[in-house]
């Protein structure tokens, strides 16, 4: 718990993009390199917790405004200023105390920033998603895909400037180490093969 979360009163809240920004922006979402894309099903959860849709980032909101200034407070308000494609309009899952079951996920996407790792077979994309893999064992059919880039995406350039201690700390899991999927190779398989 973040003092910054106690005083926006957003501690148990889940905030999720409606858009992919690494598409949208044309180069790597500084916030990883894994995207989980929701199904559409979640909105018919009957344990969903209350969903709100911020009106601006969280980061531009101000001590003490108005939950009516912070979000939209109608499905009317919502309809009428609501831009998709807007970075800043977030959807907002409220006090969400337990988990978002997995079979949520329609599918994961998955940066493959075209490096290695010291080895010529290893890259991180390879052991990311082998680790991704092993995560959702139990949810043998869900889709671990290479994220789909639009057009003149800069990403790959962008992963080529970040330090390799930043790489590892973006693709290699906790908790496995580098034999988990040192047999893997990447010269050969395409993303849905490589593991």
């Amino acid at each position: 718990m973040s003092a910054i979360d106690e005083k926006f009163d957003v501690i148990d809240d889940v905030f999720v993009d409606g858009i992919d920004i690494h598409s949208r922006g044309r180069t790597r979402n500084n916030y990883g390199p894994v995207l989980f894309v929701l199904s559409l099903a979640l909105l018919e959860w009957d344990q969903l917790p209350p969903l709100w849709v911020t009106r601006k980032n969280p980061i531009g909101w101000r001590e003490g405004q108005k939950d009516s200034l912070r979000y939209y407070r109608t499905v009317e308000e919502f309809a009428a200023a609501y831009k998709f494609g807007d970075y800043f309009q977030l959807l907002t899952l409220r006090r969400a105390t337990d988990p978002i079951p997995l079979h949520f996920i329609d599918h994961i996407e998955l940066d493959d920033p075209k490096r290695g790792v010291r080895k010529p077979d290893f890259s991180y994309f390879v052991g990311a998603r082998a680790a991704l893999g092993e995560a959702s064992r139990n949810f043998p059919d869900l889709p671990i895909e290479s994220h789909r880039c639009p057009a003149s995406c800069n990403c790959e350039a962008s992963y080529a400037d970040v330090t390799e201690e930043e790489m590892k700390r973006l693709f290699a899991p906790r908790g496995v180490s580098t034999p988990h999927v040192e047999g893997l190779r990447t010269t050969t398989s395409t993303p849905s093969q490589a593991v």
